[in-house]
């Protein structure tokens, strides 16, 4: 994207893919994937420009559509996104489990899964899963999970009920006092490389569990099965998978939030349109309904804005009252009055003023 200031290696990898003779024997050039802006000269990404160039698109008054939202809308549990990255013994063990279509967790597993909890002087203490289910209160909660490699208007992102331990309720069973600020929580690898750090404080005002459960059934074994670390307004990479340790800090943790990662490339306020396919046929003169989702990483949505007109006008429709854990739902209904192509673009405010870098774009045929 324009606004990204660093090494974009994807499109380095992809011009030198692109520069050799085997494209080249394709028929394929430059304008294969770039178009000469007219008037400037520039070129430009056609899919960036497409609807800037294409002719007899209609222009409409965003402003009369209808806007509603919710906050409660779930991906079930066996329709849930999963990435594994690669790096440890365990992601290993897991990939060859769900590569063998084992993905329901061994009940013995989890029975015997032991979660190890170390404190300000360093002692350890070894507690069994089922014992502290057994004392410590359950929480059950709707969580959003984004990836954080999820580009604008991607699919990368869950909301779901999770069922779990207050991370914060879990210490103070254990006996971890109030000099506690920090907690680093690792997967059931020795040395692991990436314990993911939670301040209490973040805790208080958010949910962040150790979930064993999905819509009221066990995880996966994609899912981190017996028990993965949920964490409420944080990207997918604090949602750690067989969490093992808990080890507690006096001081305050530089979390990884989205827009302090050094791989969020400012891509903080993201959106998307769920169902509708691109150049998709819809009735004319008849109420038509997009539907997708926004969520912010931690930052509470102001407000949807939505576009009809390339971009020129925007008509914007509050979320008054969300929270920053869980995304928004969203339905924008508009009915065609003549038939053609009209093209909707979508954006995101946070509360804090943060806006989309990028709006989504999706193009229907009214006829």
């Amino acid at each position: 994207h324009d606004n990204y200031t660093g090494t974009k290696t994807l499109a380095l990898f992809l011009h030198s893919l692109h520069s050799g003779t085997t494209f080249a024997s394709m028929g394929g050039s430059c304008e294969s994937c770039h178009v000469v802006m007219p008037g400037t000269g520039e070129w430009a990404l056609w899919d960036t420009v497409k609807y800037q160039i294409l002719s007899g698109i209609i222009s409409a008054d965003a402003s009369a559509g209808e806007f509603s939202f919710n906050q409660t809308t779930t991906i079930p549990r066996d329709d849930l996104f999963v990435m594994d990255w690669l790096y440890e013994a365990n992601d290993y063990e897991r990939y060859y489990a769900i590569q063998s279509g084992d993905i329901e967790g061994d009940p013995a597993l989890f029975d015997s899964w032991e979660i190890v909890v170390t404190d300000l002087d360093g002692v350890s203490t070894t507690y069994l899963l089922t014992d502290l289910i057994a004392n410590v209160p359950s929480k059950t909660a709707l969580i959003t999970m984004e990836c954080i490699v999820n580009q604008p208007g991607a699919g990368l992102i869950n909301n779901f009920e999770v069922t779990g331990l207050p991370i914060q309720d879990v210490l103070s069973y254990a006996g971890i006092g109030d000099e506690a600020k920090a907690v680093y929580v690792q997967n059931f690898v020795e040395g692991g490389l990436y314990p993911t750090a939670i301040n209490l404080d973040w805790a208080e005002d958010h949910d962040i569990l150790l979930g064993y459960e999905i819509d009221g059934q066990r995880l996966r074994v994609q899912d981190g099965f017996p028990v993965m670390l949920c964490s409420g307004g944080l990207h997918a990479g604090n949602f750690k998978k067989q969490v093992w340790t808990l080890t507690v800090s006096k001081d305050q943790a530089e979390m990884d939030h989205a827009d302090t990662s050094a791989t969020a490339n400012g891509l903080v306020m993201n959106q998307g349109v769920f169902y509708t396919q691109e150049g998709q046929i819809i009735p004319l003169g008849e109420p038509y309904t997009f539907e997708g989702y926004a969520f912010g990483y931690g930052h509470e949505i102001a407000s949807m804005e939505f576009s009809l007109d390339g971009g020129v006008t925007w008509a914007s429709f509050a979320t008054d009252g969300t929270s920053d854990q869980q995304w928004v739902y969203w339905y924008y209904t508009f009915t065609p009055q003549e038939p053609g192509a009209y093209v909707l673009y979508v954006r995101t405010i946070s509360t804090d003023g943060l806006e989309s870098i990028k709006p989504t774009t999706i193009m229907v045929n009214a006829k």
